[in-house]
C-alpha cells in the first residue's frame, strides 16, 4: 500500500506541537492540541486514569494491536 504524504501539512503539524509549551508533567496546552490535531484527522483522544492521551485507530484486524508512543512533553534539563 503507498501513502500520499502532504509535506506542508506534515510540516504544520510537526511545528504546531513543537512550538506548543509542554514541561513535564504539565500538558493544558498540549492536550487540547493533540485533541484538534485527532479532530482534523477524523479521529478522537481517550484519556486513561493517569491522564495520558490515546488516539485509537480502528483496523481491518482486530485481534493484533500496535502501539506507537511518542513524548508530548518537553525534555529539560535541571541545572543547580
Amino acid at each position: 500500500m503507498k501513502f500520499q504524504i502532504d509535506m506542508e501539512h506534515f510540516l504544520h503539524t510537526f511545528r504546531r506541537l513543537v512550538d506548543t509549551p509542554s514541561p513535564v508533567g504539565f500538558y493544558p496546552l498540549m492536550n487540547p492540541l493533540l485533541e484538534e490535531i485527532a479532530g482534523e484527522l477524523g479521529q478522537r483522544i481517550v484519556y486513561d486514569r493517569r491522564g495520558t492521551p490515546y488516539m485509537i485507530l480502528e483496523g481491518q484486524d482486530q485481534t493484533k494491536t500496535v502501539l506507537v508512543g511518542a513524548h508530548a512533553d518537553t525534555i529539560g534539563l535541571v541545572v543547580r
